[in-house]
Formats: C-alpha cells, structure tokens, sequence
C-alpha cells in the first residue's frame, strides 16, 4: 500500500518536511494546554491567597517540579503505550477471526466426508436438503446443506 508522500510529486515532496518542534519546552507548554485549561489558570491565584499566599507557592512550586513534571510525562507516556496496546488488541482479534474462517474451511475440505455435504449434523435444521440447486430452480422451502454451514 502506498503512502500519502509516495502519491506526492517529486517537486511537491521536496518542499515539505515533516514538523518538529522547535525548542524542547514546546512539547511541554502544549501538553500543558491540552490538561490544564483556562479555567484552571483563572483559579490558581485564588487557591493561592485561600492557602496562605506566598507561603503556598513555594511548597507547591517545589512539589510541582520534583512530582508534578515527572507524573505528567508518565502518565502521557503509559497512556500513550497502553492506547497501542488496546489498538493491537482489537487488530489481532479481527484478523486472528478473518484468517481463521479459510484456515477451517481448507482443513475440512481434506476429509472425505465435507461437513457441508449433508444434512446430519447438529447446526442443520428439519429445512435441510441434500445437493446444490441449479440456478433458477425451486427447493421447495428447503435449505441446502452447503448453505447453512456456511451461514
């Protein structure tokens, strides 16, 4: 499968680069926005005068940095690694299903008896009927064999 850059021109593709961020505290101060918010901004000078002013500040400047920045990138990190996970998961489960139903159907049809071919197996219904119709014809209310197996 082809990538979006491989349907791009060659002059067009020259011109582009992949972006980057251009200072290491970009990363930080956007992460930031994305958790923190405004209303959270508008509130802190308040919990700051509830709590003692500046005798507040410093504790929670000094815990902000020894616990706060290390808890953060932890958390976007072990997020980030276990949404992987769980798209992993979901893929493994579709194709692990898509690439068993051919898996099954090659291993049955190397037995002389193919489950399909008649009607005394436990899924058949009393509607079952042994043989395939011909294009057009009428079954007469019948099921073939073939057809409920697979369904």
């Amino acid at each position: 499968m082809a990538s979006p850059a491989d349907s791009l021109s060659d002059a067009e593709a020259a011109g582009k680069e992949r972006g980057k961020w251009s200072h290491k505290c970009d990363y930080l101060l956007t992460m930031t926005g994305y958790a923190v918010g405004l209303s959270n901004v508008w509130r802190f000078p308040y919990l700051c005068y509830i709590h003692g002013g500046g005798a507040f500040l410093v504790p929670y400047l000094l815990m902000l940095v020894l616990v706060g920045f290390p808890l953060f990138f932890l958390e976007t990190s072990v997020g980030l690694g276990m949404t992987s996970v769980a798209v992993n998961m979901v893929t493994l489960t579709y194709y692990t299903v898509l690439v068993s139903f051919p898996v099954l159907f090659l291993a049955y049809s190397f037995t002389w008896d193919l489950p399909w071919d008649s009607c005394e197996n436990s899924w058949n219904s009393a509607n079952c009927t042994i043989g395939r119709p011909s294009e057009g014809a009428d079954m007469g209310g019948g099921v073939s064999s073939a057809e409920e197996f697979f369904q």
